[in-house]
């Protein structure tokens, strides 16, 4: 699967929530979500910018390996592949007994939306303030979603979540509420 999106940070939940349910999306879900990410202790998955994470939230279950960014001023394109779980708290033991260990440990809110046919989700880590996810299927409708929300493309960014918490300070590899 390839994934296309972008950021715009320091929204206003409510009113950007509103915007959404007022523009005809529906709210899909609120849920915390638990990120352990994993890498090999000379930290080879960094190394060639890619990721290996394990998800564990009320609706979602699962393994996402994120290949390498493509290179795009504009978006966040990347591949993954992912598949859903059982146990992710097996899967983790699995991997550790790969010799892989947790690098990174996050917790957030995320409410999520589906306006058109894009997902747009609002996540919250402690002590950072919310900002909202665009996800669509090509970048035109991503463009037009961010136009319908009362942004332009300027407005946006494409770093990673993990650019995001450091970019106020936080250790990425520790976030808790």
């Amino acid at each position: 699967m390839r994934e296309i999106e972008v950021k715009i940070l320091e929204i206003d939940k409510e009113a950007i929530s509103d915007k959404i349910l007022n523009l005809g999306g529906e709210q899909t879900d609120e849920r915390v979500i638990v990120d352990n990410f994993y890498d090999y202790p000379d930290g080879r998955l960094k190394k060639i910018h890619e990721v290996l994470r394990v998800r564990n939230s009320e609706k979602e279950k699962e393994i996402v390996y994120k290949c390498a960014k493509e290179k795009n001023d504009e978006f966040k394109i990347h591949r993954e592949i992912e598949t859903s779980l059982g146990s992710p708290e097996t899967m983790m033991e699995i991997l550790e007994k790969c010799g892989l260990v947790i690098v990174r440990h996050t917790e957030k809110k995320r409410t999520s939306f589906e306006f058109e046919n894009v997902k747009i989700e609002i996540d919250e880590y402690p002590d950072i303030p919310p900002f909202i996810e665009i996800e669509g299927p090509d970048e035109e409708s991503i463009r037009t979603a961010v136009e319908k929300l009362g942004y332009q493309m300027k407005d946006t960014t494409s770093v990673t979540g993990h650019q995001v918490i450091r970019k106020y300070g936080k250790d990425p590899a520790n976030v808790r509420f």
